[in-house]
């Protein structure tokens, strides 16, 4: 009697009794010619993976369909060899579903017990001679096999380094109708009028004209017509800047990552592109079967600090690179089993400012992820020494492509709210919990308040920016009564980590403090402190450029004088 005890992956926890009528047991997704059946999203496994045989000894053996793979007790199958007694078995690669086959066997006859191990006689002469055989044989065969893996090896990786060359175009921006380009990213072609580059390439171009340059010293020059961003790349940060979730860890404060995800977008171009530049996208199974450690190839155009980056545009030259998978994990760079989030591929192919958009290929040449990001020192355009890159799992692209993107975001919608809870168990916590008590602890310290005083809230008002008619800019007034003698902090906090600026006026109108003006690098958090020389009517001015934008105002005074005066 044989019994499968499923060990790991969809159907761990499951016992199956195979009937001893049965001499062979097939495994995989197909309900219709499988015993032993994992679910249809269960990719790794094949549609018809493998069977169990039963021997004419009673033993069990495995036989393998296709391509698919299968190990045994952490070792590649051999199909002559019966499985051992509680075997663990695991499917599609090392850490695919697995499960142990336990085998109770009962004698032929009651009267017959089983038989005993037998040993045949061999004379020394003729063990040494076929030692000596094989060994040659095996030793000839490692050579041929070994020369004969070089130059296939060598062969690929030839022409998937071609291709790449032949496939890796700048992306320009024109201001002027004569000189080159002075700005520059990557795309490559996925079809005859259709290039993929990363989202934030797209939205960050500005004015001028889009252009794509093929590579090389005559490369031909495409007009980009049209392009077409992930819904996702922008849907996935706002929605983690809504939940204003920050974390302060070691004297610093992190935010959930919002620029990884979902970044990448499509570019229409005017004329067919050459038939041999286009890419082959991997497949969805292929995609959700990568590892860590796959070697990975890329060719693009990382220019910063690189010699003859400033002709890139007058020749295009791209460089070619490679690595390894380092992780995969999803958008909130969290582990996970489900193969269908893991969108985010961390590698340690070498890039910096320009590489955006690149395609990462595998052994086979097919596209399995797009250059997105990388980890940078002090902010700008130079990697850190820990060489930790990223790029965009190709599906995304696929689903762009096939106009399924707006369906798959509403299901991972779903899952960015389940994501929620290991944030909270990570530390992370609402904004205003963590900043507003960093800026009463540096008005206190700036002030020569006391340590232990605690300060009064004296107001804390919601607010929202409304678009003025003449000037257009959108603004929200909240008035205040302020005492003479006191020292106030006045703090606004924005919803969406929305930039705005906060602005206080007497009665007669006059700005009687404010802070810098709004720019892109103000903060959703200003503040002011101001110590009135005659109590009387005030007015909080809050500025920002996107109407709607919902805010809380919150008036703080300390009940101790401070020993210094400060405004800002």
């Amino acid at each position: 009697m044989l019994t499968i005890k499923h060990a790991e992956g969809p159907l761990a926890g499951q016992e199956q009794t195979i009937s001893d009528d049965l001499a062979q047991i097939t495994i995989g997704r197909d309900p219709d010619r499988c015993q032993i059946v994992y679910p249809p999203d269960c990719t790794i496994v094949g549609r018809v993976h493998c069977a169990l045989l039963r021997q004419p000894s009673g033993d069990w053996a495995i036989e393998l369909y296709g391509d698919h793979y299968a190990e045994v007790d952490g070792e590649p199958v051999d199909t002559r060899r019966a499985i051992p007694n509680g075997a663990k078995i695991r499917l599609g690669r090392h850490d695919g579903p697995s499960f142990t086959a336990n085998v109770a066997r009962d004698a032929a006859s009651p009267d017959l017990g089983l038989t005993g191990a037998q040993q045949k006689q061999i004379s020394v002469r003729r063990l040494v001679r076929r030692d000596v055989r094989i060994a040659l044989g095996v030793a000839v065969l490692a050579v041929v096999a070994a020369v004969g893996t070089l130059i296939y090896n060598k062969i690929e990786s030839d022409r998937i380094r071609q291709r790449l060359d032949r496939s890796a175009f700048l992306v320009e921006i024109r201001h002027r109708p004569d000189g080159c380009p002075d700005w520059d990213a990557t795309a490559w072609p996925v079809g005859r009028d259709l290039l993929v580059t990363n989202a934030h390439v797209v939205d960050e171009a500005g004015s001028g004209t889009m252009l794509v340059r093929a590579p090389g010293p005559a490369g031909k020059e495409y007009e980009v017509i049209g392009s077409v961003l992930h819904p996702g790349y922008k849907a996935f940060t706002a929605f983690v800047r809504a939940q204003d979730l920050v974390k302060w860890d070691a004297g610093q404060i992190e935010t959930p990552p919002t620029g990884l995800a979902y970044d990448v977008a499509l570019l229409r171009v005017k004329g067919p592109l050459p038939e041999d530049s286009i890419l082959p996208l991997a497949t969805q199974s292929e995609l959700q079967s990568l590892w860590k450690g796959m070697q990975i190839q890329s060719e693009g155009y990382p220019s910063q600090n690189v010699a003859g980056s400033s002709v890139l545009g007058c020749g295009a030259t791209p460089k070619y690179r490679a690595g390894v998978i380092e992780s995969l994990t999803d958008y909130f760079s969290s582990a996970q089993q489900d193969p269908k989030e893991t969108l985010l591929v961390t590698h340690n192919i070498p890039i910096t400012c320009g590489a955006s958009g690149s395609p990462v290929v595998g052994e086979d040449g097919k596209v399995i992820a797009v250059i997105s990001a990388f980890s940078s020192t002090g902010g700008q355009c130079a990697p850190s020494a820990v060489l930790i890159n990223y790029a965009q799992r190709a599906d995304i692209v696929a689903d762009l492509i096939d106009g399924r993107a707006a369906d798959a975001l509403a299901r991972d919608r779903a899952y960015w709210q389940s994501q929620l809870t290991m944030l909270h168990a990570a530390g992370y916590e609402p904004g205003n919990k963590i900043y507003i008590p960093l800026i009463l602890q540096a008005d206190k310290r700036n002030t020569g308040i006391g340590a232990d005083a605690e300060p009064a809230l004296d107001l804390r008002a919601p607010g929202v920016l409304l678009a003025d008619a003449k000037s257009g800019a959108a603004t929200g007034v909240t008035p205040l009564s302020l005492s003479a003698g006191q020292h106030y902090v006045i703090i606004a906090y924005a919803e969406g980590e929305t930039p705005i600026a906060l602005t206080l006026r007497d009665k007669s109108g006059g700005a009687v403090a404010f802070t810098d003006p709004l720019s892109a690098n103000s903060v959703w958090y200003p503040s002011l402190t101001f110590a009135p020389v005659a109590s009387g009517p005030y007015q909080a001015v809050v500025s920002g450029t996107a109407a709607g934008t919902k805010y809380i105002l919150r008036l703080y005074r300390w009940a101790e004088a401070p020993s210094a005066e400060t405004h800002r």
